[in-house]
């Protein structure tokens, strides 16, 4: 993996989970969804639904080529953006377990 081949977001550098692999596939980045639509709502001023909105279409929906980031949301927050949240694991115990498999 060479880092200048990979694309980053601009302005969600607290976001970054690491990098995502997939075989036969290049390396991506990957953000954490939940944190990209935090940074919006305090950094841009953004309601929760504005955030939302805004990062489905442009930025998820924003297709720029096979480097295009990936956003993952824990399974247990799978909801979140519906209002409903799961409690089936700790925030925290989904991250470390999502960045743990990111490393291996």
């Amino acid at each position: 993996m060479e880092e200048d081949s990979l694309l980053f977001a601009d302005g969600f550098e607290e976001a970054v989970l690491g990098v995502a692999r997939k075989a036969t596939q290049p390396d991506v980045v990957a953000y954490d969804y939940e944190k990209c639509v935090q940074i919006l709502v305090e950094r841009d001023d953004m309601t929760e639904e504005e955030a939302l909105e805004h990062m489905e279409y442009n930025v998820v929906g924003a297709f720029v080529g096979e480097r295009t980031p990936v956003f993952i949301e824990p399974l247990p927050s799978l909801s979140f953006r519906y209002g409903t949240r799961l409690s089936v694991f700790s925030d925290q115990l989904c991250q470390k377990i999502l960045f743990e498999a990111i490393q291996k």
